[in-house]
């Protein structure tokens, strides 16, 4: 089995590698602050003023630009005091919440502009959750309660008043509340969408382009040192397509392609070797993953999970496509604990 002389990096050059430029740019738009997934989509408040809980806020006057529409907005986290239980062959223990809150803005004479009345409502119930504050304690939701929209006093000055009350059921309380004054709301609208498309468009770009790359462009460094049959193609694709199993059972990407090279050993040493490079990418993806989740309770791990992700839905495909037309390649990234005897 020979060495392929490596050629030189016409990939570079490659639409398929500029291809996953772009949808790596779409991602990073979608996930920067000044483009990304948030309320304000680059918009700064003219005012933020926290509002501590049960207790009245007056904040103004605020100069805000009277040629276009006001918006207030609700930044808080929601926190239960309650830990729900789940009693076997029962149904969950549900703990409402209800925080009344009120709110008045008035232009610069002190007349009211809107009075409005409202509830923040939900129910506590049993869930996984990696931020916890205390014992019996779990954060609910870091939430922006967009309110409504208003029209700016004609001489662009404005009072607001608001008070948020505890909850009344007592299963809840909130971190760092506070209200967010805007003067420009046009762009308010949607930007949530539109960074989720921006997203997922960006994913889905950069995983065609990823599997282009490594099924059809990138330089193949070993050949298989005969013509292989058509079975012992199927068998080595199979070991890899296997390793994606793991979206639809627990475990079934360490079980498939171990499954698969087991069963498949008797077709020849090549479907041996390709079942063995299924399965140590797969424990090098658990390990990548178990790493970067751990790196994410850090919040540096975010991007190193999403990274993990993407390569292992289109590695497998690709490296399939390989090994169906007869091609051997090796999975980049990966740590072969399990080597040839």
């Amino acid at each position: 089995m020979g060495m392929i002389e490596a050629p030189s990096r016409h990939y570079l050059r490659h639409p398929a590698f500029f291809l996953l430029l772009a949808g790596l740019l779409l991602l990073l738009s979608s996930c920067a602050p000044w483009v990304g997934i948030g309320t304000e989509a680059g918009l700064h408040p003219v005012a933020e003023l926290p509002l501590p809980l049960g207790a009245t806020v007056n904040g103004g006057p605020l100069t805000v630009d009277p040629t276009l529409p006001c918006q207030v907005v609700l930044d808080l986290s929601l926190v239960s005091d309650v830990l729900p239980s789940l009693e076997l062959g029962g149904e969950a223990e549900r703990h409402p919440y209800s925080f009344p809150f009120q709110w008045t803005v008035s232009d610069g004479a002190g007349h009211p502009l809107l009075e409005e009345s409202t509830t923040l409502e939900g129910v506590v119930e049993p869930r996984f959750s990696t931020s916890v504050v205390a014992i019996g304690s779990g954060l609910l939701a870091d939430s922006r309660r967009t309110l409504r929209i208003f029209s700016a006093p004609a001489d662009g000055r404005l009072t607001i008043t608001a008070q948020l009350s505890p909850d009344i059921h007592g299963n809840a309380t909130v971190g760092q509340p506070k209200l967010l004054i805007y003067d420009q709301v046009e762009p308010l609208e949607g930007s949530n969408d539109t960074a989720f498309q921006r997203f997922m468009g960006g994913f889905l770009v950069s995983w065609v382009a990823l599997i282009a790359l490594y099924a059809f462009v990138l330089p193949l460094p070993y050949a298989p040192g005969r013509p292989l049959s058509a079975t012992e193609r199927r068998w080595g694709m199979a070991c890899h397509m296997a390793g994606l199993l793991g979206y639809l059972l627990p475990l079934g990407s360490l079980i498939g392609p171990g499954l698969i090279w087991l069963l498949g050993r008797r077709h020849g040493a090549w479907v041996v070797e390709q079942g063995r490079e299924a399965l140590n990418f797969q424990i090098s993806f658990h390990l990548y993953t178990l790493l970067a989740l751990l790196l994410s309770l850090l919040l540096v791990g975010l991007p190193l999970l999403l990274a993990v992700f993407l390569l292992h839905l289109s590695l497998p495909l690709a490296v399939a496509i390989r090994a169906g037309n007869g091609e051997r390649y090796r999975y980049p990234f990966t740590w072969r604990a399990i080597s040839a005897p």
